[in-house]
């Protein structure tokens, strides 16, 4: 027997492991497919709708299979399988986790392609959610400079620099700690939406040509901020931008449906009560420790 297949194995292996959470038959395979069976291995069903499939899966992924060496990898893992059930490895907490998620990943992935076959994302779709877009975006982008300090005090030294005409990218090539420094400052055209919120605020405010007279804070320093032009966004074509478009439509059709999933379904959380449990827990072993 030979298993060298990573395919196979990634896909395959993983399913056949995943059944042995079947605590009624251990052995035994509850997600067993419908056909005529080509093998079995200790009394554990392969059928031929399942080789067939597996087969078809490896000759579309262009690897050259027959139907022998599948059925004889899928018996290997078989064997391996109903070997890790009776050595108790799916009780363990870290296998059964993953046998957990692996099917929860299969089963919803299964339903969200059904659901787009079922209900395709339609030109309207793309057409509606590139409008939202686009309204959404702001309509100039800035070209900017700035130079960057640690201090207040540095900055404010900057601006009475620029005050007494110092030429502003001479100032960042000698004085900002940015990574922009060397390039005397220049940020190049940008979106307001590129720019943590105080820096965007300060930049928006100014007129063309002017500079921040007052250092600007934010999590990086204290900036003084240039403002070199505006000019209108030029947007990207709808067609440029289809296939992320899509992403969008799909992600937010399935943030709606989990969301009316979660409404009608019974979803209690108990995290924040073992976590207050827990901390309480180690309070009272600090309290025990520091009075003995």
């Amino acid at each position: 027997m030979s298993i060298h297949h990573p395919l196979l194995i990634s896909t395959l292996g993983a399913v056949l492991l995943l059944t042995a959470c079947n605590q009624s038959t251990p052995v035994g395979r509850p997600m067993q497919t419908t056909g005529n069976t080509v093998a079995k291995i200790n009394g554990v069903s392969i059928t031929d709708t399942e080789l067939d499939l597996i087969v078809k899966t490896r000759l579309d992924a262009g690897q050259s299979v027959t139907k022998e060496a599948v059925l004889d990898e899928i018996i290997g893992l078989e064997l391996l399988r109903q070997t890790a059930v009776a050595d108790g490895l799916h009780k363990k907490t870290e296998i059964a986790t993953e046998i957990n998620r692996q099917a929860t990943n299969v089963l919803a992935s299964a339903y969200i392609r059904n659901l787009l076959q079922t209900q395709p994302v339609t030109e309207d779709d793309v057409q509606k959610t590139y409008q939202e877009q686009v309204a959404a975006f702001p309509k100039q982008e800035y070209k900017a400079r700035h130079i960057l300090s640690v201090s207040k005090e540095d900055a404010l030294a900057n601006i009475e620099a620029l005050k007494k005409n110092t030429d502003f990218a001479e100032l960042a090539k000698q004085k900002s700690t940015g990574p922009s420094g060397p390039r005397g400052g220049d940020l190049g055209w940008a979106n307001p939406n590129s720019f943590v919120p105080e820096f965007s605020k300060a930049l928006q405010a100014l007129e063309k040509g002017k500079y921040t007279e007052e250092p600007v804070e934010t999590q990086f320093g204290w900036h003084v901020i240039l403002l070199e032009d505006i000019r209108d966004t030029q947007l990207p074509e709808i067609n440029a931008l289809r296939s992320q478009l899509e992403r969008m439509v799909i992600n937010n059709r399935l943030k709606e449906l989990i969301a009316g999933l979660r409404e009608k379904a019974n979803v209690t959380i108990s995290l924040q009560e073992e976590e207050a449990a827990a901390e309480d827990n180690q309070e009272s072993a600090a309290d025990e420790s520091s009075s003995g």
